[in-house]
């Protein structure tokens, strides 16, 4: 995948973590839910605060269907399109969790 650094995904983990916590403590003000260092690292890979806002408050609900993984599934598999990158190409495992993930997402609209 070009222009991904490879670390993406550590850092928006890291970005998801601190919305959870901030969700968690009634923290509703997106617009300073992160700094604008941030707000830049997000914006370099497809990811705006509102998104992490929405899966901080998604992941406070008691859906089964939302585990810690839904908010990296979902942005691997939105990254893998904007990117045109085939998933066939992806290691067997992931594509066999990103299949699951797809089978519980569209159900549940966490796709969009």
């Amino acid at each position: 995948m070009k222009n991904i650094h490879y670390s993406w995904h550590q850092r928006f983990r890291e970005l998801y973590d601190k919305a959870l916590v901030k969700y968690r403590n009634e923290h509703r003000g997106v617009a300073t839910f992160f700094t604008t260092r941030e707000v830049g690292v997000l914006a370099t890979i497809g990811a705006k605060p509102m998104e992490l806002f929405d899966y901080a408050e998604d992941s406070s609900d008691l859906d089964p269907e939302t585990d810690s993984q839904t908010p990296l599934d979902a942005r691997i598999i939105r990254q893998l399109g904007v990117a045109g990158y085939a998933e066939s190409k992806l290691q067997p495992a992931l594509q066999a969790r990103l299949k699951q993930f797809r089978l519980t997402a569209e159900g549940s609209g966490v796709l969009r």
